[in-house]
């Protein structure tokens, strides 16, 4: 009972998954650094990585960035939450912490800022523009800061869309489902449709219909000798299961891939 207490904590919380990023980056940062103790510091021109005080201002910068990364997506996620909790409902606020993107987000970020702050120890500077640089750990910062300014367009466009408020209807939609087929799992045989009644094309994700290809619908019909009725109207959301389409006629043949991408959902 513990241990299932403990992972829905760990599971709820903000904190675990940049906790094991900050790990990993300094694992990595260590890493590297044994690679470069073991190339002598020369297993990348200076050309590439350049000298020590390049590679000084190189990485406490980039440190200096990650942490002003990271304190961005943290204001971001408490201002998503406290508009949750104002404008919407205090129940998903729990599931908006959860959310992993978020997350790795975060840990990118610290992780990044700690492979710079363990290999800046490693540069030395003999006063005369020469010293040891690590260029495997410097090459590898470069790479985690291409990667983070990825991450960065990856959740503003993440977070832009889950604030939608279809989008805040699927979550807690999903999250109900779960609960109730947790609570309440079907038993039962499958619903079988009466005799006589059209079949249904039931939508395979929710969100609103915001395009409609009617030629392409009409052309489908056609080609199997059936009337499709919509059942949902333009502008209207769906959620994921629910009746798309009511086919009258023989759906033998039916290819439901072209009815579900003559829909556009968002």
């Amino acid at each position: 009972m513990r241990l299932s207490k403990l992972l829905i904590h760990l599971q709820a919380s903000l904190w675990f998954v940049p906790v094991l990023c900050v790990l990993a980056g300094a694992v990595l940062s260590f890493a590297t650094i044994a690679l470069d103790r073991y190339f002598d510091y020369e297993a990348l021109p200076t050309s590439l990585v350049g000298g020590p005080d390049a590679a000084t201002v190189i990485l406490t910068t980039i440190a200096a960035s990650m942490v002003s990364l990271a304190a961005l997506v943290l204001t971001i996620t408490m201002l998503v939450v406290q508009l949750a909790m104002g404008q919407f409902s205090p129940r998903i606020v729990q599931r908006i912490l959860r959310d992993k993107p978020s997350q790795l987000a975060i840990g990118l970020f610290v992780a990044t800022f700690v492979h710079a702050i363990l290999a800046v120890r490693e540069v030395t500077n003999n006063g005369d523009g020469t010293g040891q640089v690590p260029g495997i750990a410097v090459v590898t910062a470069f790479l985690l800061v291409l990667v983070s300014i990825a991450v960065l367009v990856v959740y503003v466009h993440h977070i832009g869309q889950a604030l939608r408020v279809s989008a805040l209807i699927e979550l807690v939609g999903k999250e109900t489902r779960k609960l109730l087929d947790r609570v309440y799992p079907d038993e039962g045989p499958p619903l079988v449709p009466e005799p006589g009644s059209p079949s249904v094309v039931d939508a395979r994700e929710s969100g609103v219909i915001t395009v409609i290809r009617s030629e392409e619908l009409v052309e489908e019909a056609r080609r199997v000798d059936c009337r499709l009725e919509l059942v949902p109207s333009l502008g209207e959301f769906v959620p994921a299961g629910a009746p798309l389409f009511r086919v009258h006629g023989e759906p033998t043949g039916l290819d439901e891939d072209r009815l579900h991408d003559a829909l556009i959902l968002q």
